[in-house]
């Protein structure tokens, strides 16, 4: 329940990747990451423990406006310590013949103390307790000098799931790779903005700086974008067919209601579950009842709720801070410098 965004060839790209980060900080604040082509052999790489604001200020100063390629990541932790600056993503590995990966990773497995198990008998080192690292390992153990090659071989092995954004360097030059799990468990989608590419966990992070929403990463699907234009490729060569097993936690709670889930309305999917809701038990609505909401995800729910049964809801709980959508943790405040 993380978000991840990327940006290749962009305006602004500092400033965008962070607009688009704060667009999806109600997926998680135990932490956040950024890191940028800054051409050549140099990349500016940051991460926090914190919130948003203090990544931003930890990794302002360097002039970034021959930066073309970067990737970000909000974490809300599943795996390894609640809030830790080393398990903030995205994470970082060099690989064969100096390849640089970093990566920035939605998702889980409940097979991750099995996998780090096996991966240690065979020699790896850990360095996280996170069970994306898993993933980079898997990667490293491709034989293959292709880095697309080593990531598809690396991606099968993989028992989680996953939406992720790589930013890889070799002799080749940078690329942009996003990669979805074939069951499609967690959302990805990928925009346009100018001459330049835009990926995100959900599209509201787009309507943040003005891009405009191109397609959905497809399951299974791994998408290179570089000074070449985009690359389809996919995990498994081809697509896979099979059930879908996607993430019913987005559409409930999780994803902004302006968002588009798996091709459905955040807003709209949460109105019909209202209007059933309505329907089983709005009978048991008093006249003198007051129907509200505790922002600011049920508010669609009462919305459908409420015009199931004909009645108007009462607004009695407003949020005093702006950058989350649920439960904050900290009460740790970090001027914002965006």
């Amino acid at each position: 329940m993380c978000a991840i965004v990327g940006a290749f060839n962009i305006p602004d790209i500092y400033g965008n990747i962070f607009k688009m980060m704060r667009g999806l900080s109600h997926r998680g604040e135990n932490g956040a990451g950024a890191v940028f082509d800054m051409g050549g052999d140099t990349t500016v790489w940051e991460r926090t423990e914190f919130t948003i604001p203090e990544l931003a200020r930890k990794i302002a100063g360097p002039d970034f406006s021959k930066s073309t390629m970067a990737v970000g990541h909000v974490r809300y932790g599943t795996a390894g310590e609640r809030r830790s600056l080393n398990e903030a993503q995205p994470l970082m590995a060099r690989m064969r013949n100096e390849r640089l990966v970093y990566l920035a990773h939605n998702g889980d497995s409940p097979y991750m103390e099995e996998d780090r198990q096996e991966l240690v008998n065979r020699g790896s080192v850990f360095s996280t307790n996170s069970d994306s690292e898993i993933m980079l390992h898997r990667i490293a153990l491709s034989a293959s000098d292709d880095p697309i090659t080593a990531i598809k071989e690396g991606l099968r092995e993989y028992r989680g799931t996953y939406s992720l954004l790589m930013l890889v360097k070799d002799g080749d030059g940078v690329k942009l790779v996003a990669a979805r799990d074939k069951s499609g468990n967690r959302p990805l989608a990928l925009g346009r903005l100018g001459d330049g590419y835009v990926v995100a966990s959900e599209d509201v992070a787009f309507e943040k700086i003005g891009a405009s929403y191109v397609r959905d990463i497809m399951p299974g699907e791994v998408l290179v974008i570089s000074k070449n234009g985009l690359r389809q490729d996919f995990i498994y060569d081809k697509p896979q067919p099979g059930p879908l097993f996607q993430c019913n936690y987005e559409l409930d709670y999780l994803s902004f209601p302006s968002s588009k889930i798996f091709d459905i309305p955040v807003s709209e999917y949460r109105k019909v579950l209202g209007r059933i809701v309505a329907k089983r038990y709005g009978h048991l609505v008093k006249p003198r009842d007051i129907i509200t909401f505790v922002p600011e995800s049920g508010k669609f729910y009462v919305l459908g709720f409420c015009e199931a049964i004909h009645r108007q809801h009462e607004e009695l709980i407003l949020r005093s801070h702006s950058d989350r959508s649920f439960m904050q943790e900290s009460t740790r405040v970090v001027e914002d410098t965006i």
